[in-house]
């Protein structure tokens, strides 16, 4: 069995090849219904109804007619089941959850009237377009957290969350995710509303308790559900990677999800955080309401640490900067393309003193000044008289000098 076999495979009987051929005649287009609703085109079909296109012939008012399936009609155990989807249906209002405007029967054949919905399936949507990008899957899928805990405060879990059960509704230019299917959901007393197999639930989207077959399913088996949804609206593929029912169950139960991570690196922190611990295998590890796990989704990313270390270096640089005297470097030489057009400013190396005013003095007064005493100075001694030689004398050494 292949992967996508185990997203289209539900466990509880309703399929063909469990149940014995029908008993009783098949509606067709143009019947009418209780004498109030003919049908007008079949659209699906679900575990345990076929779903219509039909018209309140009175109010002329669109709706889809789910009708109980001819081969359930000999269970009054089935019937009953199925009119208290109904009644859970009524008494969750909510934008993102299917409307239920009236209900009865037919021929013994219950059946519901519900909000009509235009679009396609989430399942349809991934088929033709592949994972969706986090904000898109985001702004789809979130509001059906809320939608989940809607139907938690009035009591009910739906046990079935998967794209199949997730219709996109066209309005205008926007586009409303909407939960359908409380066909298996479970009330606070214990009792399934449909439960007619031991393990009710889409394989590949079931929840680790509900593969092992308890019967204590909580509200924090819808968040390991819907989990699974955007794990795969976000990467294509099951956080569990398995191609039998029973590897899947095994795997399901025993082994940790794949990390989203490894699947999609674009991710952001907050939002693959926020699947992995919906996905925790015990119940009591996941947050503790789909509330919790919304807002968990949503939540602004942290800086990272190395961007941090950066900022604080760039601040401790640009506080020493300040702190240094005025002299200052001049830049690294630049090439022509880039050097600018006058030459930048060279401050010398040390801060000259710079002029003071002047202090402010008393006028100035005259000053008498004496000319200054000077001892007598002594008359300069007489020249000693010059010896003098005869003149012949003179001329005869003059004569024997070399």
């Amino acid at each position: 069995m292949s992967s996508s076999a185990l997203r289209d495979a539900p466990t509880q009987p309703g399929d063909d090849t469990q149940r014995a051929p029908a008993t009783h005649a098949a509606p067709s287009e143009g019947d009418l219904i209780d004498g109030r609703f003919r049908l007008v085109a079949h659209l699906d079909r679900g575990g345990m109804g076929d779903v219509f296109r039909a018209e309140h012939v009175a109010l002329r008012r669109p709706v889809a007619l789910k009708l109980m399936r001819p081969e359930f009609g000999d269970d009054p155990s089935v019937a009953m089941r199925f009119l208290r989807e109904a009644r859970a249906l009524q008494s969750v209002r909510h934008p993102h959850v299917v409307a239920v405007h009236d209900c009865g029967h037919h021929r013994g054949r219950p059946y519901l009237a519900m909000e009509l919905l235009t679009g396609e399936t989430l399942r349809a949507r991934l088929d033709r377009d592949g994972p969706l990008a986090p904000a898109e899957a985001l702004a789809l899928l979130g509001p059906l957290a809320d939608a989940l805990a809607a139907v938690h405060d009035a009591g009910f879990v739906h046990r079935d969350v998967k794209p199949h059960n997730v219709m996109l509704h066209r309005e205008g230019e926007s586009t409303r995710a909407v939960l359908l299917d409380f066909g298996i959901a479970r009330s606070d007393d214990g009792l399934a509303l449909t439960e007619l197999g031991d393990t009710p639930g889409t394989p590949a989207y079931m929840s680790p308790e509900q593969a092992r077959g308890d019967r204590a399913i909580t509200a924090a088996s819808d968040q390991y559900s819907l989990a699974v949804v955007l794990y795969e609206s976000l990467t294509g593929d099951l956080p569990h990677d398995a191609t039998t029912r029973g590897a899947l169950y095994a795997a399901r139960i025993h082994d940790a999800p794949v990390p989203i991570t490894h699947r999609r690196r674009d991710l952001p922190a907050p939002m693959a955080r926020a699947v992995m611990r919906a996905l925790a295998t015990d119940p009591a590890r996941r947050f503790p309401s789909v509330r919790a796990f919304a807002r968990a989704l949503d939540a602004p990313s942290s800086p990272r640490p190395v961007a941090l270390v950066a900022v604080s270096a760039v601040a401790l640089l640009a506080l020493a900067l300040r702190a240094m005297p005025t002299a200052r470097l001049a830049p690294p030489s630049q090439t022509p393309s880039t050097a600018p057009a006058t030459p930048p400013e060279i401050r010398p190396a040390v801060s000259l003193p710079t002029a003071r005013p002047a202090a402010r003095t008393a006028p100035l007064r005259p000053v008498t000044v004496s000319p200054p005493v000077h001892p007598p100075i002594a008359a300069p001694p007489a020249p000693m008289p010059r010896a003098t030689a005869p003149r012949g004398l003179r001329m005869n050494l003059i004569r024997e000098l070399p």
